[in-house]
């Protein structure tokens, strides 16, 4: 076998690696849903925990109870947010509804007594926060940290001094927090697949010479 003949079989196999590899990442990006504010990945579990839509029933997703309130962003978020979620201590039968407009300077929440427990403040992170039905389910929450209702990846003590805020209160700092989560852009990976495909093609001309 020749030189050329080799490289060119070198460059076909080459070239198959990096329309594969372009793909996989094209996937990748496409079929998992990260935190909109954030960028964490957003599991089922979460999915089922927090459920939030914006004013024209689009739904929008967020990993945690301070996320969830980030996506009121004046800037890169949106206006009008209707979130339903549930107690972390009480669990599901204690439902609690978020509606929020003016990007969180108009929110009402049911019940008026739930409150969101945000030890991210404290110690920088998505884990440290939790809402609450009322001061009761706070109290505990504050004591123990978390109850079989609270997301699995979230269950570990809160920070000493984690603030308990309304969420009215909370809806407003976080939407001054604001989005600070951008989605990987696709252009990268197609061109890099473009051009693979392209070799690919050129590669395969060019081995067809030498049969």
């Amino acid at each position: 076998m020749d030189i050329k003949k080799s490289f060119s079989i070198l460059l076909l196999i080459a070239s198959v690696a990096v329309v594969g590899a372009s793909g996989y990442t094209i996937y990748k990006q496409t079929s998992e849903t990260h935190c909109e504010a954030c960028g964490m990945l957003v599991t089922p579990e979460i999915k089922q925990h927090i459920v939030i839509v914006d004013g024209s029933d689009e739904s929008h997703y967020a990993c945690c109870q301070a996320c969830m309130l980030r996506l009121l962003d004046p800037n890169k978020g949106y206006s009008t947010l209707h979130i339903e979620t549930y107690c972390d201590y009480y669990g599901p039968e204690y439902k609690i509804t978020i509606d929020s407009t003016q990007n969180g300077n108009n929110t009402v929440t049911t019940p008026e007594t739930a409150v969101i427990l945000l030890g991210g403040k404290v110690v920088a992170s998505c884990a440290n926060n939790r809402i609450a039905y009322n001061k009761t389910a706070s109290d505990r929450l504050i004591s123990d940290g978390y109850s079989a209702y609270t997301m699995s990846w979230q269950r570990n003590p809160l920070p000493q001094g984690t603030p308990v805020m309304p969420v009215a209160m909370v809806a407003k700092t976080m939407a001054q927090k604001g989005i600070s989560y951008t989605p990987p852009s696709l252009t990268f990976p197609l061109l890099l697949g473009g051009f693979g495909v392209l070799v690919l093609i050129v590669s395969g001309f060019t081995l067809r010479r030498y049969q």
